[in-house]
């Protein structure tokens, strides 16, 4: 049975949706997911006595609010309840897709990365299973090719115009590369293939997701949730900030964080 990875916690965040939830959480009590935090919360928005009692079924110390505060609000509050100094945070519809070995060694991995400074964050939603509403490779296949595609002149020329009219769009889309080819750091040499199964893509080629990630937590409270903060997107989600939003501009670009894609461990509902 695995041991509890030192400092690593896990918070999820939900609002309605039993359903997905309960698939979600079936997901990592059958992979045994859980023996590796050693603290795990849950937190419900709009919080209903169904939703405790499947954080009980689920052995999940749960938080609940009356009302729906958002994206941003919920991962602050969630994140004030934790002592860990590493956090996975996942949503209540990202369930784990690859078995206790894999989930051991992407784990290990990533708290590696972080602890020795190699990366700021470290993303785990499955590479080659990413699920739905992931359109990464399908905005870069419009910029670039993929593999065993036929070779089309026009098709060429469009995505050498595309690059030419919209050379910063083209430039925020390599980071997906790793993503939807194999030869990823060999096409684009602002990748760095740090081992086998690691590429490190610079903050400069990638959006800022909220799906899946592991990081520092002070890291987050201090650094990024304090940046939405200070600066709010002009766009919300029901009226509440999203992280994805406000992040997602020349300030995140000019960071140059450093983002850690592995295989992945959970796809999305």
């Amino acid at each position: 049975m695995p041991q509890p990875i030192p400092e690593l916690g896990l918070c999820i965040l939900s609002w309605r949706n039993h359903e997905k939830l309960r698939v979600t959480l079936d997901s990592y009590r059958r992979q045994g997911l859980f023996r590796f935090f050693s603290e795990a919360r849950i937190l419900f928005q709009e919080a209903t006595a169904e939703d405790f009692v499947i954080a009980e079924e689920f052995d999940l110390s749960a938080l609940g609010l009356e009302s729906n505060v958002g994206i941003e609000q919920g991962w602050a509050y969630l994140l004030n309840h934790m002592n860990s100094r590493y956090i996975v945070f996942l949503e209540n519809d990202c369930p784990l897709i690859e078995p206790e070995a894999v989930v051991a060694h992407e784990l290990n991995q990533g708290v590696r990365l972080l602890d020795r400074g190699i990366v700021d964050v470290y993303r785990l939603r499955s590479k080659e299973h990413p699920g739905a509403k992931f359109q990464n490779c399908t905005k870069y296949q419009r910029y670039y090719p993929v593999a065993n595609e036929p070779y089309s002149p026009s098709q060429s020329l469009m995505r050498t115009l595309r690059r030419w009219v919209r050379p910063k769009k083209a430039q925020r889309l390599i980071g997906s590369a790793p993503y939807c080819i194999h030869d990823a750091t060999q096409r684009h040499p602002q990748l760095k293939q740090h081992t086998d199964d690691v590429i490190i893509v610079p903050s400069a080629y990638l959006n800022w997701t909220n799906q899946s990630v592991l990081f520092s937590r002070t890291w987050m409270q201090g650094v990024l949730l304090a940046r939405v903060r200070s600066h709010p997107s002009h766009r919300s989600i029901n009226g509440f900030q999203d992280i994805e939003m406000a992040l997602n501009c020349d300030w995140w670009r000019q960071q140059a964080f450093k983002i850690g894609i592995g295989s992945g461990l959970f796809t999305h509902l």
